[in-house]
């Protein structure tokens, strides 16, 4: 059972608290550890909330930050890969000839149904992208961290 302790502090006149963990790999930057308060939650839009969601869960599946970068990256190309069928569809399986039967009923579909995730796919492709280069940040900083650690050890042992 790893210890937990929580630290209170102001950050816009609202309290939060952060937990920590006593566990190296478990070191992130403070964005990830900070609990928003109830009144911030309530503030929240849909989007924010699924934000907030996914990245405690990521922390809490992938504690470990190079293997939550490798899947961060795996998700993020099944995204891609995703936006491209989504392309993929419009571009070469809608009829593009306005003679065609279905075209108009294609051109509404495309409209009230395909687009909404496609453009669902393209918020999450920029949002995985954002957590990758955070992460990169995050692992960049432990190391970094820990080759400071390193050195002031091998300088205390001399």
């Amino acid at each position: 059972m790893s210890k937990r302790k929580a630290v209170s502090f102001k950050k816009s006149g609202a309290k939060r608290r952060i937990i920590e963990n006593g566990n190296p790999q478990e070191e992130s930057s403070g964005k990830s550890n900070i609990e928003p308060t109830v009144e911030e939650l309530i503030e929240y839009e849909n989007w924010q909330i699924t934000n907030y969601v996914s990245d405690k869960a990521f922390i809490h599946v992938f504690s470990d930050l190079e293997k939550r970068y490798k899947f961060i990256s795996n998700f993020l190309e099944f995204n891609q890969k995703c936006l491209e069928n989504y392309k993929h569809i419009e571009r070469d399986v809608l009829p593009r000839n306005r003679q065609d039967d279905l075209f108009r009923d294609a051109q509404d579909w495309r409209k009230n149904v395909l687009n909404g995730p496609k453009r669902g796919a393209r918020f999450q492709i920029s949002r995985l992208e954002e957590l990758l280069k955070d992460l990169e940040n995050e692992i960049d900083e432990f190391y970094e961290k820990n080759q400071e650690k390193n050195f002031e050890q091998k300088n205390n042992n001399e």
